[in-house]
């Protein structure tokens, strides 16, 4: 079946290993705006969800007290939505709103350090603050 010697079928071709690329400067500048970003709102939402938890949990409590004492008795599902929704809605909203705006003020001075560090104009990395900023994503912003 096979000819002589050869123990099984002869490869097309050689396999090769794929070329590493280049680096690019704006991907790993983007990558650092973005990762930055990333950790601000996650330093500031980890604590205001557990601080809206735990206010929540007081919040439970006091309208369960509330019920017991106008009602004399309480629905945990009720309580709950009364009592620790609104400070964990509260706590997502303020987290956001406040990790948003560290980065808004933040971002400006990353752009040129990273252009810097990465050898590029600043203007090449305002697409990446827009979104790392949370901008609108408007057919303007996206116009050269």
């Amino acid at each position: 079946m096979y000819p002589e010697g050869v123990g099984g079928p002869l490869p097309y071709r050689e396999p090769t290993a794929p070329e590493a690329e280049p680096p690019d400067a704006e991907l790993e500048a983007a990558r650092a705006l973005h990762r930055r970003a990333d950790r601000i709102r996650k330093a500031v939402l980890v604590p205001s969800i557990l601080g809206g938890i735990a206010l929540g949990f007081g919040g439970y409590l006091g309208v369960r007290e509330l019920f017991f004492s106008a009602f004399g008795a309480h629905q945990p599902v009720v309580t709950g939505v009364v009592g620790m929704l609104p400070p964990v809605l509260a706590a997502f909203w303020l987290a956001r709103a406040a990790s948003d705006a560290l980065v808004r003020r933040a971002l400006p001075s990353w752009r040129a350090e990273l252009a810097r560090a990465h050898g590029l104009s600043e203007e090449a990395l305002d697409e990446h603050v827009r979104v790392a900023g949370g901008g609108p994503a408007t057919p303007a912003a996206l116009e050269p």
